[in-house]
């Protein structure tokens, strides 16, 4: 009987438990209350959780529930992401009677986070409105003021505090960015003598919510120049990373025979890289073979393996060098020999950059279009593309950037390139700071050197 008994009690725990794991499975990610649950998960790096809860808060039929949780999907929607959310979010609001102090409240984030993200707001209209609800809602009022700068970040450990407050209490009063969200870019490509073009480009940074980081494009112009490439750099078990790419593009090379004009290149490249991480150092190696195939020649195998290494800091430095050998099926060795440099340094309104680079071609005598060159934004602003060539090619560039606005830089910078003798010049420029922010950025530049006037731009940093 007792047998009987144990045997009934197991099956009935059996029974209980089966049960309960649909359930278990079905809980909700975001306990209590969602838009708290996102803001918490988001400060603990769980930005896939954040998103999901955010997603959530947005069905509450509270105004200003869906009004704060859909600025904060901004963060996590790419930069199409304004046209769902913000018009939600300025539905909400309209809904949410100016009366009441979490209406107040959501006005405060709708101006906080879309400054976080790039769109012009200004603090002080959120700093009022957290100010309207601090009697009937201090703990989240607090919070808002202190990321406003209008409170000392300590003011948060005397109040009770909502998710938000946790967040900027344990990130020093800052909301932390993390990688950044998506990036959809449609412009054009091209140049002098280079045709012009359409340009697509998707830059993801935080890809799976794991901080892996896909960059792919496409670009086609009248000249018959084209590109089509993608590259994924992904998380492994730390501290190794790994990085994949395939090139393929119809590309510009050295000067056509006779010197006038240019060769078109068919060229396919591959790269699969083993990287380790320990502090701000890196380091990294791989294959990357490559076909080429000049307009009118036969094919040209190659290979090549890459390696380098990096510092991370408040001074960032990277060199690289890539060994290839080609000409494998022409009847020609070469050794290609790449090395770089580059430096940031963050002084708040200002950044400085630079970067310092060379090239050399060896151990062989190869065809012209395998040759080196630089211009029309590649290698150089200041020239335009083309104009020199060479076996060996060494250049140095610097930049100061400045903050105009919350939505412009501007940039001035110099250049010089040793090929062929020595060349460079000068320019400025101007950078659109789109939505999202640090992600989405349009460059436009106008340089002079002894090459003339050259106009360059495209998405992004010039390095």
């Amino acid at each position: 009987m007792r047998a009987g008994d144990r045997r009934r009690r197991r099956a009935a725990r059996g029974l209980a438990l089966a049960l309960a794991a649909p359930v278990a499975r079905a809980a909700p990610p975001c306990p209590g209350r969602p838009l708290d649950a996102g803001d918490r998960a988001w400060s603990a790096g769980d930005r896939g959780r954040a998103r999901a809860c955010w997603r959530a808060a947005a069905e509450d039929p509270d105004p200003a529930i869906r009004a704060m949780a859909e600025v904060r999907l901004l963060l996590v929607s790419g930069n199409l992401g304004i046209v769902p959310h913000g018009s939600r979010a300025d539905a909400a609001l309209a809904a949410c009677p100016t009366s009441e102090p979490a209406c107040a409240l959501a006005r405060a984030d709708y101006e906080l986070f879309l400054r976080l993200v790039g769109i012009p707001r200004r603090k002080g209209r959120a700093e009022v409105a957290a100010r309207q609800a601090l009697a009937a809602l201090p703990g989240p009022a607090t919070a808002r003021l202190v990321w406003a700068g209008a409170l000392p970040v300590e003011r948060l450990a005397e109040v009770d505090r909502d998710g938000l407050g946790d967040l900027l209490l344990a990130h020093e009063g800052r909301w932390p960015a993390g990688p950044g969200t998506w990036v959809l870019g449609l412009g054009l490509a091209g140049g002098s003598d280079l045709g012009i073009g359409p340009s697509l480009s998707l830059h993801h940074p935080d890809l799976a919510w794991r901080g892996w980081r896909l960059d792919a494009g496409a670009s086609f112009t009248t000249a018959g120049i084209g590109r089509l490439g993608a590259s994924l750099v992904t998380r492994g078990a730390a501290p190794a990373w790994t990085a994949v790419g395939l090139d393929l593009g119809r590309v510009p090379a050295a000067p056509a025979a006779g010197g006038s004009g240019f060769t078109l290149v068919d060229t396919a490249r591959a790269w699969s890289l083993l990287g380790l991480r320990r502090g701000p150092w890196l380091a990294w190696a791989g294959p990357a073979p490559r076909i080429d195939r000049p307009a009118g020649g036969g094919p040209v195998a190659g290979s090549a393996a890459v390696a380098g290494a990096g510092f991370e800091g408040p001074v960032r430095l990277r060199a690289d060098a890539a060994l290839s050998l080609d000409g494998l099926a022409s009847g020609y060795d070469l050794l290609v020999l790449r090395s770089s440099a580059d430096l940031r340094r963050d002084l708040g309104p200002v950044e400085l950059a630079g970067r310092v680079a060379s090239e050399a071609l060896a151990w062989g005598d190869p065809p012209d279009w395998r040759r080196l060159g630089a211009g029309s934004g590649e290698v150089l602003r200041t020239l335009p593309y083309g104009r020199w060539w060479d076996d060996r090619l060494a250049y140095a560039t610097g930049e100061v950037r400045l903050d105009l606005r919350s939505w412009l830089r501007g940039a001035v910078f110099g250049e010089v390139a040793a090929l062929d003798g020595t060349h460079g010049g000068a320019g400025a420029g101007l950078r659109l700071l789109l939505p999202p922010r640090p992600t989405n950025t349009l460059r436009l530049d106008a340089a002079l050197g002894d090459g003339g006037w050259v106009l360059s731009g495209g998405w992004g940093e010039a390095f």
